[in-house]
């Protein structure tokens, strides 16, 4: 009974030293989904994870909520086929459309002691590096670098959830943070209006 009791203080204690840690490094997968405006057909949608990595710095702590600040980078990718009836004929249109992405993400975190565990609302704008499409798919009659056609810049609201444990006296975590994008990214009227969202899976490193 003892030894029972002295591994769930040690682990509540540990917890909380990762807690207080102010600094934390997470490398991880996303993956994302593209919400057309438009109904052409239900887009199908391939699934496709692809690699993100983060820093970030808490900057606030009160009680049991925490404030964190970071920077991430991330790739976005789906592999889409959309139906199209013509003259009553289906014609199927493939491509494949690739981000990276830069964000600054802001993050607001309610700690739950007895699972080690915090809530986390997330904001997240998000700059587009580079843009890539690589078929010829109907609604943009080119291929290629497509930077040049999308806005700027992104923005998603999230909410997750991030586990905290220790491994040989270290502090780490387990984060999944499921982002709504809320920016249609095309600005040139050749391509269909469309949203990403993004469900990201990454493992973390306190320090």
């Amino acid at each position: 009974m003892k030894k029972i009791f002295l591994i769930v203080l040690l682990s509540v204690s540990a917890n909380i030293w990762a807690q207080s840690k102010p600094f934390q490094l997470s490398i991880g997968l996303n993956q994302s989904w593209y919400r057309y405006k438009e109904d052409l057909g239900a887009p199908t949608q391939d699934f496709r994870p692809l690699f993100n990595a983060s820093f970030s710095y808490k900057f606030m702590e009160l009680g049991d909520f925490t404030s964190n600040i970071g920077i991430r980078y991330y790739d976005l990718g789906r592999s889409i086929t959309l139906t199209f009836l013509v003259d009553e004929t289906k014609i199927e249109e493939k491509s494949k459309i690739d981000f990276s992405m830069l964000s600054f993400p802001v993050q607001l975190k309610y700690y739950i002691k007895t699972i080690h565990t915090n809530l986390v609302l997330n904001v997240e704008p998000s700059y587009v590096l580079k843009g890539k499409i690589t078929s010829t798919p109907i609604f943009t009659g080119n291929s290629g670098d497509i930077t040049d056609e999308m806005k700027h810049w992104n923005f998603a609201l999230g909410v997750g959830l991030e586990y905290n444990f220790i491994i040989l006296g270290q502090s780490f975590g387990i984060t999944s943070i499921y982002n709504y994008g809320l920016t249609e990214l095309p600005k040139s009227e050749n391509w269909m209006p469309f949203k990403i969202s993004e469900l990201n899976l990454a493992v973390l490193y306190y320090f």
